[in-house]
């Protein structure tokens, strides 16, 4: 039988954990993709950033990377990639208008965007945007959304 003494049961740091107040100055990368709504889960924001998804500063990051307001991430959900600046970090995760101040998007992340949108929504509709000339079928389907478009508006 074996015996124990009572100051081994005894917790090694019996200090309660600091409270968490104050604003935050860093944050992890995985947590702040989740909260600033770029991912549904912290789970699929860390896997994100471990395949390479997400560059920090144009580095590739990790999930325990510490994030603080003014750095510049690249995050490719595909097909769309997005640049932007970090502005704000929070604790929890908050509502989509909310957490679209935690950042702010370039201008050209925007337009690009914006652009594969487009081509994505003339691909849709049968308009083709490659390089060789369009034959019978091709002209016939642009009209055909030429004048979708014209009867949509």
């Amino acid at each position: 039988m074996s015996t124990m003494r009572k100051d081994r049961l005894q917790p090694v740091n019996p200090k309660p954990p600091p409270a968490e107040t104050g604003p935050l100055t860093v944050q992890r990368l995985d947590k702040w993709l989740w909260t600033s709504r770029f991912f549904r889960t912290r789970r699929l924001a860390a896997e994100a950033v471990s395949a390479g998804h997400v560059q920090v500063n144009g580095r590739r990051g990790k999930p325990g990377k510490p994030v603080k307001a003014g750095d510049h991430l690249v995050i490719r959900r595909h097909p769309e990639q997005y640049r932007i600046l970090i502005s704000g970090l929070t604790r929890t995760r908050q509502s989509p208008p909310q957490a679209q101040h935690l950042y702010s998007e370039t201008g050209e992340s925007i337009r690009s965007r914006e652009a594969r949108a487009a081509l994505e929504r003339n691909h849709r509709l049968g308009i083709r945007h490659d390089r060789r000339k369009p034959g019978k079928r091709d002209r016939r389907k642009g009209l055909q959304a030429k004048q979708h478009i014209q009867h949509a508006e």
